[in-house]
């Protein structure tokens, strides 16, 4: 080959290298060329998770290799639709956006199954409630002139637990313990109440009405301990300790307390208002707040606040340590739960709107307004969906305000009661009509 031939190979060569090097180096380092921009840009990641695994993955319209869950990079940067299917769910769809040098992460996708509720228990229940660990039911049912109490647990295995005439209460109300250990049945007849306390499987059975002096007004649990209970007579209120099957007045002219590590706290009518006051083992109680007058019960709160509800269906939480305002928040509340994430978020509905309130940075978020009244309100068990029902739908509306919230509809009725979720999240129980049926549904979520 002659000289000047090499020459030009070898410059051809070198251009070519000089070229095609930082082309190389750019697209290894995830530079992409943007029509969009008509510009070199840097690409984005994105990772996507979903309840449950193996949903279809679809990009701005094009079927990717991977099923969830699914790394996803050299995306350019800006607006990309995703789209997750799997066979048998209902498909889920956001916009979200990439950013260059960046993950973008979806990992609260939950996609539910769509199927048809099942009725599991056909009956008319003048009472039903569920434990909160969403293990048990108990129920009452009619059965000629008498009334059954029954406990039921979600393998569907029962226990009678009462049978009362029908001609001795005009109202009858079921509760549960925090954790599912005991039942509370109250029975009023002409503002007489009758309180009586059973475990699930009828084995522990309690007229707590026998053990005072005085008619009660008012008998709850503790928020927090099973074997606790709180009764109100004209003395004051009564802790009712049901391992050691002992009762002791612990707060003298008031109406509601509770027992704390750190001491008590009680509600004492003072002329028009309530005060809520701590009593610890300094030499003066301190006075937290006064608040409205009203019958108050206390709810299940974390540390550091109270949370109360009236019998009007008001929540008022409280901050604990004394701040000079203690009421964070006082609004009409119906259903109300803690998130199982991280207990510090409040879900609460009212009849038009469901709201979360953070406790740590003392936020009120408004997730939805609806035209027609509200039902139940649920967390899902990761805590990135809620479910709820109106006067006749079950939906799923999740927490990620990208784009838009996805809201589902799982099932329809006639009239809808209750709503609760299993507590691994696969079943969802509805009691409710239909045209035809009446009772309680079992809807799946998950195959």
């Amino acid at each position: 080959m002659h000289t000047r031939v090499r020459r030009i190979v070898f410059l051809a060569f070198f251009i070519a290298f000089f070229i095609s090097a930082p082309i190389v180096v750019l697209y290894t380092a995830g530079y992409r060329f943007s029509w969009q921009y008509q510009t070199l840009v840097r690409t984005g990641l994105l990772s996507l998770a979903t309840i449950p695994k193996g949903a279809t993955v679809i990009l701005d319209g094009k079927y990717q290799k991977q099923t969830t869950p699914v790394l996803l990079n050299t995306l350019l940067p800006g607006l990309h639709e995703v789209r997750l299917e799997k066979e048998g769910y209902y498909p889920w769809k956001k916009i979200l956006e990439i950013q260059e040098n960046t993950t973008t992460f979806m990992h609260t996708a939950v996609l539910f199954l769509q199927n048809n509720p099942l009725l599991t228990i056909p009956e008319n229940f003048p009472a039903i409630a569920v434990d909160p660990q969403g293990k048990h039911i108990a129920y009452a049912r009619e059965e000629n002139e008498w009334t059954e109490i029954w406990s039921q647990d979600m393998t569907g295995a029962k226990t009678l637990l009462l049978r009362l005439p029908d001609s001795e209460f005009d109202d009858l109300t079921i509760n549960w313990s925090p954790k599912g250990a005991y039942i509370l049945i109250k029975e009023e007849q002409e503002a007489v109440c009758q309180w009586r306390v059973m475990s699930p499987d009828g084995q522990i059975r309690l007229d707590v009405n026998t053990l005072f002096s005085f008619p009660l007004s008012q008998v709850s649990f503790d928020p927090t301990w099973d074997h606790l209970l709180y009764a109100t007579d004209t003395q004051g209120v009564h802790l009712l300790d049901l391992l050691k099957q002992t009762t002791k007045l612990i707060a003298p002219d008031s109406f509601a307390a509770l027992q704390t590590e750190k001491g008590m706290i009680t509600l004492e009518t003072t002329g028009d208002r309530i005060t809520v006051r701590k009593h610890t083992t300094e030499p003066e109680n301190q006075i937290l707040a006064y608040i409205p007058k009203e019958i108050y019960r206390f709810l299940p709160a974390p540390e550091g606040y109270y949370l109360l509800e009236t019998a009007s269906k008001k929540i008022l939480l409280l901050d604990a340590s004394g701040a000079d305002r203690p009421i964070l928040l006082h609004t009409d509340a119906n259903h109300v739960s803690w998130s199982p994430e991280n207990g510090r978020q409040l879900l609460y509905a009212n009849d038009f709107e469901i709201h979360i309130y953070d406790a740590d940075n003392h936020t009120d978020e408004l997730l939805t307004r609806l035209s027609r009244p509200i039902g139940t309100v649920r967390w899902y068990p990761t805590a990135a969906t809620v479910l709820y029902t109106d006067t006749t739908g079950l939906f799923a509306i999740e927490l990620d305000r990208r784009d838009r919230r996805n809201v589902f509809t799982l099932g329809s009725w006639k009239s809808i009661e209750q709503m609760w979720i299993d507590p691994k999240g696969k079943k969802v129980f509805v009691v409710g009509s239909t045209e035809t049926e009446s009772g309680l549904f079992e809807v799946k979520l998950e195959k």
